[in-house]
């Protein structure tokens, strides 16, 4: 069997190469969203795989862990963007439709060759904020993930913007209130920024004053439709 080589939690993410090794077709995980704030919804998928590397194989020195695992014992990196991609298609309940690209960076959190959670970052989807900014697209924890496995991965990653691209000033996410009430963020020293009501948004036709028709949204109506929290985290630097 081919495995992917171990990275260094410092490597710049998605450096791996795309497809090295990353599928394992065959292996069946049960698999719902975000750790502590963790749905009900399961989604089977039996080509997404969580598996870098063997587990606990003699030729890698390792052996069946004797206490259960802890975030703290994950470890955080770049990753490959569709590794990324496959398993918040697998794990994310409410918006597990997500586009290959662009991706400007993917992270994943992992342990004994296992990946525990993935995250996908980008540039602001809203229009009116400031293109250099981060937003947090996609973060899908396994249902197996540790207590406190977002929120703790979720700080590694600000820690290394703010290390690596503090250029970029902020951070954001957006909050689901109606399945999610925003505990990692407040876990991880987020502050709450600007709300949203509950809408329903007419995309047919096109956008006023313009000829682009409104972008299709892959995860339906209802999860477009509720009212968000945008939560923000500075980074430490404004370019102004």
């Amino acid at each position: 069997m081919t495995t992917a080589p171990r990275r260094d939690s410092l490597d710049p993410p998605g450096a791996m190469p795309a497809g090295a090794a990353l599928d394992f077709p065959g292996i069946v995980w049960q698999a719902v969203d975000m750790t502590s704030e963790m749905g009900t919804d399961a989604i089977s998928c039996g080509d997404d795989a969580r598996v870098a590397w063997p587990l606990f194989l003699a030729d890698y020195g390792g052996s069946t862990p004797t206490s259960p695992l802890k975030a703290r014992d994950l470890r955080f990196q770049g990753c490959d963007v569709m590794h990324a991609v496959r398993l918040v298609r697998t794990w994310h309940s409410r918006l597990p439709n997500c586009q290959t690209g662009p991706w400007q960076f993917a992270f994943s959190a992992e342990h004994s060759g296992t990946t525990y959670a993935v995250a996908l970052w980008n540039t602001p989807s809203a229009r009116c904020l400031p293109h250099h900014w981060l937003e947090l697209r996609r973060m899908a924890c396994a249902p197996d993930a540790p207590p406190n496995t977002a929120s703790r991965f979720l700080s590694w990653m600000v820690r290394y913007f703010k290390r690596t691209f503090p250029e970029r000033e902020r951070c954001i996410s957006y909050q689901d209130t109606a399945v999610h009430s925003g505990t990692i963020y407040r876990a991880a020293g987020w502050t709450p920024g600007n709300s949203s009501k509950a809408r329903i948004r007419n995309r047919n036709g096109k956008r006023a004053g313009t000829d682009r028709l409104y972008r299709w949204n892959m995860n339906g109506a209802e999860s477009d439709a509720s009212a968000k929290v945008r939560w923000e985290c500075l980074l430490g630097h404004n370019p102004t």
